[in-house]
């Protein structure tokens, strides 16, 4: 194809554009105008070799075509770019990525690199963790974990996350994205209500990975596109049409509560697994846990049913304790007598917890 882009710059006609030529395409054996197109991912070399939705496919095993790329990143980094989401990252042989991310000759730069995999493919999201600073998207914590969680099958959720996932260090997890709220395969979006809030909760105070909220726009339509109207608008409220899931009240609070407990005792411990403790969960939307003998978070997913808890180990002092979530009960208190335990009532669709942040007395 060829055509003029958004800032101008032509591309085409035959392949050919402004910085490289057909030649450092991918290409069909001595034919540089084709190429082969990616059908098969069960196939590495027509993963990374062949042309992705026709879009012609950049050949990252020549020099000129890695040293291109790197002063183009160099450029952003100049402007004050600190990060990059590398889309697509499978379709970029790993070694050559490597190669051009090493001619920045940066150890400060942050890089996250778009790799879905199943296990049919050749090409897997494990094969990318070993290049400095780098995250990789791990699908399968909405697709296996938060489907649990969403359908209230909670006794089985944190086996899914510590057993099938990739390493925490290196994990760039997410409800939904850019593409997955469209194509049907998220399991939760903003148009499933307050649960898609409770499931960012609870991803935002568990020590696994590091979490990604999706703020973006209302669309009723695969291929809409976004409003006209500016999305800052200098005020907390999200103007119109705009889907500000980053502003939420519960979020920030949770990002809170959940750096408070993980630097109790003035070391971080953000990536321990150990701080998870006395964990309860059920089959019927209810589960909570306690985070570094600091907090105790508590989530009832079920839009019907309120949820009576009798005698939980939070492991939490002595004393007596507000939720932190005033959403629906603002004076939600519990009392935890000697030996950790508590019990208290949630409404449907709710989660409180409580922390050394809403500590009221010693009893």
């Amino acid at each position: 194809g060829q055509g003029i882009g958004i800032n101008g710059t032509k591309y085409g006609p035959n392949r050919n554009y402004i910085n490289y030529s057909n030649e450092e395409l991918h290409h069909n054996y001595n034919d540089f105008a084709t190429n082969c197109q990616v059908n098969d991912f069960t196939n590495g070399t027509n993963v990374q070799q062949c042309d992705l939705v026709g879009l012609p496919d950049l050949d990252t095993s020549q020099l000129k075509v890695q040293t291109t790329i790197a002063n183009y990143l160099k450029q952003a980094i100049s402007y004050g770019i600190y990060g990059f989401r590398i889309d697509a990252a499978k379709h970029i042989n790993v070694n050559e990525l490597n190669n051009i991310l090493s001619l920045l000759n940066s150890k400060e730069i942050q890089y996250y690199f778009e790799v879905s995999g199943d296990t049919t493919g050749a090409i897997q999201p494990s094969d990318y963790l070993n290049i400095y600073n780098s995250k990789v998207t791990e699908f399968n914590f909405a697709n296996k974990c938060i489907n649990l969680f969403k359908s209230g099958y909670n006794t089985g959720l944190f086996d899914c996350i510590n057993n099938n996932l990739l390493p925490s260090s290196h994990a760039l997890i997410f409800i939904d994205n850019h593409d997955t709220e469209r194509d049907g395969s998220a399991p939760l979006t903003y148009k499933n209500g307050y649960i898609y809030t409770l499931a960012n909760v609870f991803m935002l105070t568990i020590p696994y990975g590091h979490a990604k909220i999706l703020s973006g726009y209302i669309f009723s339509d695969f291929d809409q596109g976004p409003p006209i109207n500016s999305a800052i608008n200098g005020q907390s409220k999200c103007p119109a049409a705009w889907q500000c899931t980053h502003r939420s009240f519960e979020l920030t609070i949770a990002i809170e509560f959940y750096n408070q407990c993980t630097t109790a005792g003035g070391t971080s411990k953000s990536n321990d697994d150990d701080i998870i403790h006395d964990i309860f969960s059920d089959d019927l939307g209810h589960i909570g846990y306690g985070i570094n003998h600091c907090g105790y978070i508590f989530f009832n997913t079920d839009t019907n049913s309120g949820m009576t808890m009798n005698n939980i180990q939070t492991g939490l002092p002595t004393g007596s304790y507000t939720n932190i979530f005033p959403y629906f009960q603002t004076n939600l208190t519990i009392s935890v007598d000697n030996n950790g335990l508590t019990s208290f009532t949630l409404n449907p669709q709710e989660v409180a917890a409580f922390s050394s942040s809403s500590y009221r007395h010693t009893l």
